[in-house]
């Protein structure tokens, strides 16, 4: 299926053209807004990332002297030096992947939303790592919108990257972006898989998903969609991007048909943590940053 890509989203693009991705009116600033203060946090809690580790080493038979052994020099005592190793992080690029389908209405989106805007808000604190927030979803194209002879097709819809925008693209853009209709998961993570590894040369590069579960659109759904998915995931991570994908519940918790289906498609990356409780967010980033492989 050919999957629609929106680079950017503008204002004038939201007032011109209808197609189901996002509203007219503003109705998620507080969404945002929380969002933007759990990142100031979240910042914080990522320190993995943006310090520089220095391991010292000693007892050493060559290298800077350690002066605290210098006492035992001459007692048969030979390992007197020290040496310290630093390690610092390569630039990075964190691509944010949110299905904002049907299904996710309400408190999914809002959830996937927040920690979101947290992550990209944690992202501009630490230096050289950027983030890329994307929406996926079936959306129609065309001017009778209201029965049934629409053009509906999956779009993947870039509304913030880091490289291009400042924290005031997510401010004033992404309380516009509603929920749409139909989960083309795999077709949409395919259509982008250029774009992410092509941004992810020479950098430490991650790919976060958040989705509640199936992929559906047409004949794509079941088994095959599900493998599908897990195909593109391995994708990424043989071109050495490190995959986390947040399963996100709502008041129900998630059904077990689709806690299987994301398990078959996003495997030892999964996660089934409260993306509210910013600690559970910033324990898993930061196991995945500490990842050697």
């Amino acid at each position: 299926a050919n999957v629609t890509i929106i680079k950017n989203l503008t204002k004038r693009l939201i007032e011109t053209v209808d197609c189901g991705m996002w509203n007219s009116w503003s109705t998620k600033d507080d969404v945002v807004k929380d969002g933007i203060r759990n990142g100031i946090i979240l910042g914080k809690k990522l320190k993995v990332r943006s310090e520089e580790r220095s391991t010292k080493f000693n007892r050493l038979r060559s290298g800077k002297i350690d002066k605290r052994m210098i006492a035992n020099a001459g007692f048969g005592v030979e390992a007197i030096f020290e040496k310290i190793e630093s390690f610092a992080y390569n630039p990075g690029i964190i691509h944010i992947s949110i299905d904002n389908s049907g299904s996710m209405n309400g408190s999914r989106f809002e959830k996937a939303q927040t920690t979101a805007v947290a992550i990209a808000k944690a992202c501009s604190m630490i230096e050289t790592l950027d983030c890329v927030i994307s929406y996926r979803s079936t959306a129609y194209f065309g001017s009778d919108t209201y029965h049934g002879d629409r053009d509906c097709k999956p779009v993947v819809l870039i509304a913030y990257d880091s490289r291009i925008h400042s924290m005031i693209q997510i401010k004033t853009m992404l309380p516009y972006i509603d929920t749409a209709s139909l989960t083309p998961e795999g077709l949409c993570f395919d259509a982008i898989m250029k774009d992410i590894v092509d941004a992810s040369r020479g950098k430490d590069s991650y790919f976060v998903n958040m989705c509640d579960g199936c992929p559906y659109y047409n004949e794509y759904y079941g088994n095959c969609a599900w493998e599908h998915t897990k195909k593109q995931v391995k994708k990424m991570r043989f071109e050495g991007i490190k995959v986390i994908s947040y399963f996100i519940t709502g008041s129900d918790g998630g059904s077990d048909r689709d806690m299987n289906a994301f398990k078959t498609m996003y495997g030892k990356d999964s996660q089934f943590v409260d993306t509210n409780k910013i600690a559970d967010v910033a324990r898993t980033m930061n196991n995945k940053f500490l990842e050697t492989a």
